[in-house]
This record gives C-alpha cells, structure tokens and sequence, in this order.
C-alpha cells in the first residue's frame, strides 16, 4: 500500500491505490491526488489551491441553494397569505 492522499473532491484522506475515492466516489487518477504532508507537516501550495477552490465551489452550491430556498419560501408564503383569503 503506497501514501495515501487526499480526494480533490471531498477533500478526506484516501488511499493511492484506490480507484475511486471511498467517500464520495470521484475517480481518482495519479495526478488528481495531493500527497499528505507533502511539506513537513505544513500544507503544501497544491493542498492550499485544492481547498480554496473546493471551498469557493461549495460556497457557490450553498448559496445557490440558499437562493431556490428562498424563492420556494417566498412561493409558499404567497400561496399560504392567498389561502387565508379564500
């Protein structure tokens, strides 16, 4: 069993000799892992890339979300107030 790495996907630490990642099932070639501790216990910079872009497209899906939520609340709430009238 070779170092492990970490999933460019979930960001959980994973086997080398995985195919795909066991947590969320992304495929994951050679390149696509970071090896863990790869600075001497410090993130390295392909780590560091790897998160930010990993945070920054959860925060996008979240607030996407958060925006059809709110549109569905706002549907809701109109269809309720209507409701009531009749």
């Amino acid at each position: 069993m070779r170092l492990p790495g970490v999933c460019i996907e979930c960001g959980r630490t994973i086997s080398k000799d995985f195919v795909y990642c066991p947590w969320c099932g992304y495929s994951q070639l050679e390149a696509d892992l970071v090896p863990v501790g790869a600075a001497g216990g410090k993130k390295s910079a392909a780590l560091s890339e790897v998160e930010t872009a990993k945070k920054s497209s959860r925060l996008n899906r979240i607030n996407t979300m958060l925006d059809d939520l709110e549109q569905d609340m706002t549907i809701f709430m109109m269809r309720r107030e209507k409701d009531k009238r009749c």
